[in-house]
């Protein structure tokens, strides 16, 4: 694989020892790919879907000296200080059977503060987290769609936004592995009733029956197909001050968890305003903005 080469900098490089042995590339693990346990024992090609997925990157240079070299065409040593060098943005897309399937334009920062200008880790696919490169609604359902059966994956990373820049067409790192499909196994969300937000319901039944009510009259006018199963009230700060002369309004998220026809799960966000009134709140509620709807793992 041609790797994009630059003039020698002279900033620290790495001290993994196989960054010299793998630069220019991408290596993939079921666990977190750390400095200190960065060994080729690690290191997979395959995996079954609905597994984690890791990644460590290895680059024989820094991203901004990349981006200085390709837009400025810079033939002595590059700056060894990335704050000079442009910026470190780079572009990693994900190509499942040579077809793209997601384009992510990210910034080192030095790898983000965790690891080195040389060598970073990304999260592909962790079902226990819902950050991860596969985590959007579009991959997901893509991936979850593949026919059974083995399909290629490969991640390439060029250095700036490549859509912007117009950098050099040659990649600075690139890897790949099999996917393989079967069963009911999914690329899931990582996160579910249970985890999303939690919030303290006040002790005052009233407020609760009438938040309750309020909020399946609005789901039920705006979410026709949805079957709400349970609510929890994520704001717990209901203290008033005490002044008597005008009143006071508090601000109360709640959330439902509902599901659709299709068998899909979400939990659905709406925000109260109360109005109080010499420290007691009136009967006035108010839905203040959009219904916020999230697909979650049910559970």
């Amino acid at each position: 694989m041609p790797v994009l080469e630059i003039p020698e900098t002279t900033f620290k490089p790495s001290n993994i020892p196989i960054q010299e042995q793998y630069n220019g590339k991408i290596v993939f693990s079921n666990e977190q790919l750390t400095k200190e346990n960065s060994t080729e024992d690690k290191f997979k090609s395959s995996f079954e879907v609905g597994t984690p997925v890791y990644a460590r990157i290895f680059i024989p240079n820094q991203v901004g000296n990349y981006m200085l070299y390709s837009n400025l065409n810079c033939n002595v040593p590059c700056d060894q200080d990335a704050s000079k060098n442009i910026n470190d943005e780079y572009t990693l897309n994900y190509y499942i059977d040579d077809s793209l399937m997601l384009s992510q334009v990210l910034t080192n920062n030095s790898a983000a503060g965790l690891d080195g200008v040389q060598t970073w880790q990304r999260i592909i696919y962790a079902p226990s987290l819902s950050s991860f490169d596969w985590s959007s609604n579009n991959t997901r359902e893509r991936l979850n769609n593949l026919s059974p059966g083995s399909h290629n994956v490969k991640a390439v990373i060029w250095a700036g936004n490549k859509k912007r820049y117009g950098v050099s067409h040659i990649p600075i790192a690139e890897g790949e592995f099999d996917l393989t499909m079967s069963g009911s196994s999914k690329i899931k969300i990582g996160e579910t009733w249970s985890t999303s937000k939690s919030g303290s319901m006040d002790s005052d039944a009233r407020l609760k029956a009438t938040l309750v009510e309020l909020s399946s009259e609005e789901l039920k006018a705006n979410y026709s197909d949805l079957t709400i199963k349970e609510y929890k009230v994520l704001s717990n700060d209901y203290s008033i001050q005490k002044e008597y002369n005008y009143p006071k309004f508090r601000y109360v998220q709640v959330a439902a968890y509902c599901i659709n026809k299709s068998g899909k799960c979400f939990v659905c966000y709406l925000l109260f305003v109360i109005c109080y009134l010499l420290r007691v709140y009136s009967n006035n509620f108010y839905k203040w903005g959009n219904t916020n709807k999230e697909e979650v793992d049910c559970e």
